[in-house]
């Protein structure tokens, strides 16, 4: 009986470290699915931000800042600009057909890459100022 319990914790303890696979199989039409799913939903709450922005963020000094009596404040109005930035240029196509690349499909397999996809190389974020000076 002193033999049982040792002998049993050593087989669990092997059991629980080494699992019982260590790769994920996913069906390349489920993850396409997913991947274009997520993207619907950050390009719409993208919008959202950038219809809310209206008329509480204004651009000074080359910068979104809240406008006066908004209810917002001046770190609200630069993230929705982060965020509105990232989804409205390559940056974020770049990244949902980096998901794709990323589960094993080739990039010639893709449709409708980001111009000038690099897999290598993620595309320069525009700044701020350039979202100033297209008068949003």
């Amino acid at each position: 009986m002193n033999r049982i319990v040792p002998i049993s914790l050593v087989l669990a303890s092997m059991f629980v470290s080494t699992g019982c696979n260590k790769y994920v199989v996913r069906n390349h039409q489920v993850y396409q699915t997913e991947v274009e799913f997520t993207d619907k939903l950050v390009r719409s709450a993208a919008d959202a931000i950038h219809s809310l922005w209206a008329g509480k963020c204004v651009c000074a000094e080359d910068k979104w800042v809240a406008a006066p009596e908004s209810g917002v404040t001046d770190e609200q109005c630069a993230e929705a600009a982060d965020v509105y930035l990232i989804v409205s240029s390559n940056r974020w196509a770049w990244h949902s057909a980096m998901s794709l690349v990323n589960a094993g499909w080739d990039p010639a397999e893709l449709e409708n890459l980001p111009e000038g996809f690099d897999p290598a190389t993620p595309p320069e974020i525009p700044s701020l100022e350039s979202l100033c000076a297209g008068g949003e």
